[in-house]
């Protein structure tokens, strides 16, 4: 009895062991699961076999928000030979032109690595165009922009909820679009999802027009989800 009492208590250590040390086995995946940007898109889009990327961001973004996420435990990250922990936000400063960030990424064997390349091009100010900053209703869950890019009358926006019209959510409460090479743009507001709800000119409820970097400030609701705005070329989150 004492013997099988031994060898039960052997064979549970036994199979601790082995269940401890298949817990750290080691492989040789160096792959991420994801590159974020904040508020930006990668082109091409994300894939784990794909290791180049770009980023476009005006004038105006002097930092982004980045993130390196590992595709499992045990992986070590360096982001421009910076040790990183998978998945950890952080602000990245921006320079006029390109940036580059290399992102090195070491399996939980030790040997295999793999290194990503995203390059963000933060465009010069003069080259910027324009910028159409607005106001996000607290009842809408995204803007949407129907514009005439260079008011000729040929309006670039087709489609309610489709591109070219849709925009970028850069801050809380705030979406914005950049027209690169533009002088004058035409434009007016909605939710992507219905007319009856729409962003006009105070007061008259028509088209907003631009000829440099603009901040739409919401003014009244004139009906249930329709309202004017105010334009303004100074940020009025800055005054």
């Amino acid at each position: 009895m004492i013997r099988t009492a031994y060898h039960s208590v052997g064979l549970i250590f036994f199979l601790g062991l082995l269940l401890l040390f298949s817990g750290c086995e080691q492989n040789s995946n160096a792959n991420l699961s994801g590159i974020y940007v904040a508020y930006h898109q990668l082109s091409p889009d994300f894939k784990q076999d794909v290791l180049q990327y770009s980023v476009e961001a005006n004038y105006s973004v002097s930092e982004v928000e980045f993130t390196a996420t590992g595709d499992e435990s045990g992986q070590t990250i360096k982001i421009n030979g910076e040790p990183v922990p998978s998945g950890l936000s952080r602000m990245v400063p921006l320079e006029v032109g390109d940036n580059q960030f290399e992102i090195q990424v070491t399996a939980s064997d030790k040997a295999t690595q793999q290194t990503y390349q995203v390059t963000i091009t933060r465009l010069d100010e003069a080259a910027s165009g324009i910028t159409v900053h607005v106001q996000q209703p607290a009842n809408w869950e995204n803007v949407f922009m129907w514009f005439d890019q260079h008011v000729d009358g040929s309006w670039e926006t087709h489609t309610l909820g489709e591109p070219p019209g849709d925009m970028e959510a850069y801050r809380t409460g705030w979406y914005r679009k950049f027209f690169a090479d533009t002088e004058t743009v035409e434009f007016i507001f909605n939710d992507g999802v219905t007319w009856d709800h729409k962003i006009g000119a105070h007061p008259d409820d028509t088209n907003f027009i631009a000829n440099s970097d603009v901040w739409i400030v919401l003014e009244e609701e004139i009906q249930p989800g329709r309202w004017t705005g105010t334009i303004s070329t100074v940020d009025p989150e800055e005054n």
